[in-house]
C-alpha cells in the first residue's frame, strides 16, 4: 500500500512539472532578490569594517584646541582600558583655499595608519603627501601651491595616501563647516621653524576589547559610548569624537541605511505575490486530483496521509527553489551591486563573508506561507465525503456580470468580447488571483521606474553620486518584478488552458480556427492583465511615495510622464511573450480525448 501510495505521489509531480517548476521559479526569484538586496547593506559595512580594522582605526579621538604635552598624552595611555594613544600634529587654513596639514613623525603612524596608493612618501622638504579623499585634483609628480603661515610654499607631490578616516567621494569638511580643499601629510621638516608652532591637537585613542565588535555596528557604537562616557569623567578638559562625529562614518550609515529601507519594503510585495501563486497553483492541483483523494479516503488513507503528500510536494518544490534562490541572492547580486557605490564611498574589497539572515528570514517566510497555503486548500478537500470526491465538480452556473446591466454598452460588444467578458468574472477566483498578481508586480516595476527617474533628476542637481548608486538597484527592480511577472501569467494562463481542454475543443469542433481558440483564451488573460495594471500603477505611486518619504530625498513630482507608459508597456509585453510561450500548447490540444465522457 505504501509503495502504491508513493508511486502516486510520483505521478503527481510528473503531471503538474509545469505548475510546480513555474511555483518554483517564482519562490526563486523572491528569495534570491530579497537574500540579495537584504545582504548587500551587511556586506558594505563589514567589508569597510574589515579594511579598518586592518588600519588600526582609532575608537575615539580626544580633541584639544590648546594642544596636548606628553604628560597629557601618557595620562591617556595609561588609563585601564585604551591600548594605545598616538598624538597627531595638525593645522587647517581656512578660508577659500580651506587646508587641513598633518606632520609626519619620524615612525610611521600606528593608529589610523596611512596606506600608500600609489606614489611614495615625501622624505624632503619640498614634498608631500595628498589623501585620495581631498586630493584637490593634483596626482603623482604635479606640484602644489600652498599659503603657509602668509607665505608661499611649492611642494611636488610624490604619493596619494589611503586614510581609513576619510573614505567618503563627498568631500571632507574642516573644522569650521567649510569643505576642505586639501589633505596633506607634510615633513615636519618642510615647515622649518614653522613647525613647533603646530600643536599636536589629537590624540588617537583605541579599546582593549573593541576589535569583539563589527566596526560601526550597534554593538561597536555602545561598547564605545560607555568607554568614552568614563573618559569624560576623567578628562573632563577635552572633546572626544567617535566614529559618530566622523563624516565618512556618517556618510557610509546614511547610505546603508537607504539600502535597508528598500529590502524591507520590496520583499513584502514579492512574498505576497507568492503567496498567492501558490494558493492558486494548489488549489488548481488539488481539484484536478478530486478523484485520487477520493480513492485515498475509500481505501482507508487518512486526512494526516492525504495532506502529508500535498505539503511534501509543496515543500519539495518550495524548499529546492529556496536552496537556489538565496545561493544566486548571496552570490551574485552583491557581487553586481556593490561596485555601484563607488561613486560615494572609497570601496576597499569586498568581504568573502555575507550575511545570510536576511535570506534565511525569507527562507522561513516563504516556506511557512507555502505550507500553511497548501495545508488550508487540501483540508477544504478533505472536508467533502468521498462520493462527492470520485465525480467532477459541477461547472459553476453562469451568471450576468454588471456590464450587462449598461444596454447601450453591452449591445455595441461583439459576441467573442461578450464570451470573453463574462468568463472573466465568472471564474472570480481566477480574476483576482490574476489581477493582484499582475498589480503588484506592475507596482514593483513602477517603482523601478521611478528610482530611475529620481537617480536621473539627482544626477542632474547635486546628487549624482546616489544616482549612481541607485540606478543599478533600479535596474534589479525592473527585471525582477517582470520575471515575477512572467512566472505569474504564465503560471495562472498555463493552468487555466489545462482546465478548459474541453472548452477548446468544442471550440474547434463548433469551426474555430487555431488563431480564433487562441484568442478566445488569451482576450481573457488580457482582460485581466490590463485590470491589473490599471491596479498596480496607483499601487505603485503610493509605493513611490513611501519609500520617498523614508530615503528622504526626490519626490512623486520627479517620476517622468513616460515612466507610468513604459511601465503599462512592459507588463504588456511580458504577458504577450507568456502567451506565445503557451500558444503551443494551446494548439495541440487533442479534441476527442478531451471531449470524451468523464461520466
Amino acid at each position: 500500500m505504501k509503495r502504491t501510495f508513493l508511486k502516486t505521489v510520483t505521478r503527481s509531480v510528473r503531471g503538474n512539472t509545469a505548475r510546480l517548476l513555474s511555483v518554483a521559479f517564482i519562490i526563486l526569484l523572491g528569495i534570491a532578490f530579497v537574500s540579495g538586496l537584504g545582504t548587500l547593506s551587511p556586506t558594505i559595512l563589514r567589508s569597510f569594517s574589515e579594511e579598518l580594522r586592518a588600519a588600526n582605526v582609532s575608537d575615539a579621538i580626544a580633541v584639544s584646541e590648546s594642544g596636548f604635552s606628553e604628560e597629557e598624552i601618557e595620562a591617556l595611555a595609561d588609563v585601564a582600558f585604551v591600548t594605545a594613544a598616538e598624538g597627531a600634529a595638525l593645522l587647517e587654513t581656512g578660508g577659500e583655499e580651506n587646508v587641513r596639514l598633518y606632520l609626519l613623525g619620524d615612525t610611521p603612524r600606528q593608529v589610523n595608519t596611512l596606506t600608500l596608493a600609489e606614489g611614495e612618501y615625501p622624505d624632503e622638504e619640498s614634498e608631500v603627501l595628498l589623501d585620495r579623499a581631498c586630493a584637490g585634483g593634483y596626482a603623482v609628480g604635479d606640484t602644489a601651491e600652498l599659503t603657509l603661515f602668509g607665505m608661499s610654499v611649492t611642494l611636488t607631490v610624490t604619493g596619494i595616501a589611503e586614510s581609513p578616516l576619510l573614505f567618503s567621494q563627498e568631500g571632507e569638511p574642516g573644522a569650521d563647516g567649510q569643505p576642505l580643499s586639501l589633505v596633506a601629510y607634510l615633513p615636519a621638516s618642510s615647515l622649518g621653524a614653522f613647525a613647533s608652532f603646530v600643536p599636536v591637537t589629537q590624540v588617537y585613542l583605541t579599546f582593549e576589547g573593541s576589535a569583539r565588535y563589527e566596526y560601526l555596528s550597534e554593538e561597536y557604537d555602545a561598547f564605545i559610548e560607555e568607554r568614552v562616557s568614563q573618559l569624560e569623567e576623567q578628562f573632563p578638559a577635552y572633546t572626544f569624537l567617535t566614529s559618530e562625529e566622523n563624516a565618512s562614518c556618517v556618510t557610509l550609515e546614511s547610505y546603508c541605511d537607504k539600502v535597508s529601507v528598500i529590502t524591507l519594503i520590496f520583499p513584502v510585495f514579492f512574498i505576497a505575490v507568492t503567496a498567492l501563486v501558490v494558493l492558486t497553483t494548489m488549489t488548481r492541483m488539488v481539484e484536478d486530483e478530486r478523484a485520487v483523494i477520493g480513492c485515498y479516503r475509500t481505501l482507508g488513507l487518512g486526512g494526516r496521509t492525504i495532506a502529508g503528500k500535498y505539503l511534501l510536494i509543496a515543500l519539495g518544490c518550495a524548499l529546492l527553489a529556496c536552496v537556489v534562490g538565496i545561493a544566486v541572492g548571496l552570490t551574485l547580486l552583491p557581487v553586481v551591486i556593490y561596485p555601484a557605490f563607488a561613486a560615494i564611498l572609497f570601496l576597499p574589497a569586498m568581504s568573502a563573508f555575507v550575511q545570510p539572515v536576511p535570506g534565511l528570514i525569507s527562507v522561513a517566510a516563504m516556506l511557512a506561507v507555502t505550507l500553511a497555503v497548501t495545508w488550508y486548500v487540501v483540508r477544504r478537500s478533505l472536508g467533502a465525503q468521498p462520493a462527492e470526491l470520485l465525480r467532477p465538480r459541477a461547472p459553476k452556473a453562469g451568471k450576468m456580470i454588471f456590464l450587462e446591466h449598461i444596454p447601450f454598452l453591452w449591445k455595441r460588444l461583439a459576441f467573442r468580447y461578450k464570451s470573453s467578458l463574462r468568463n472573466v468574472f465568472r471564474y472570480k477566483g481566477h480574476l483576482l488571483m490574476t489581477v493582484i498578481s499582475v498589480a503588484g508586480s506592475t507596482a514593483l516595476v513602477f517603482a523601478g521606474f521611478s528610482l530611475r527617474n529620481i537617480a536621473d533628476r539627482l544626477a542632474a542637481t547635486s546628487g549624482a553620486a546616489i544616482a549612481d548608486t541607485l540606478i543599478p538597484i533600479s535596474l534589479l527592480v525592473i527585471v525582477f518584478a517582470l520575471l515575477l511577472c512572467a512566472f505569474v501569467v504564465y503560471n495562472l494562463t498555463n493552468m487555466d488552458i489545462s482546465e478548459r481542454v474541453r472548452e477548446i475543443a468544442t471550440l474547434r469542433v463548433l469551426g474555430y480556427r487555431g488563431r480564433e481558440a487562441a484568442g478566445y483564451i488569451y482576450r481573457e488573460v488580457l482582460i485581466m492583465a490590463v485590470m491589473g495594471i490599471c491596479i498596480g500603477i496607483p499601487l505603485g505611486v503610493g509605493l513611490v511615495q513611501f519609500v520617498v518619504a523614508y530615503l528622504e530625498f526626490g519626490a512623486l513630482a520627479d517620476v517622468a510622464w513616460y515612466a507610468y507608459l513604459l511601465t503599462a508597456g512592459l507588463v504588456l509585453v511580458f504577458v504577450a511573450l507568456v502567451d506565445l510561450l503557451l500558444l503551443p500548447k494551446l494548439l495541440s490540444v487533442n479534441m476527442t480525448e478531451a471531449l470524451k465522457s468523464v461520466e
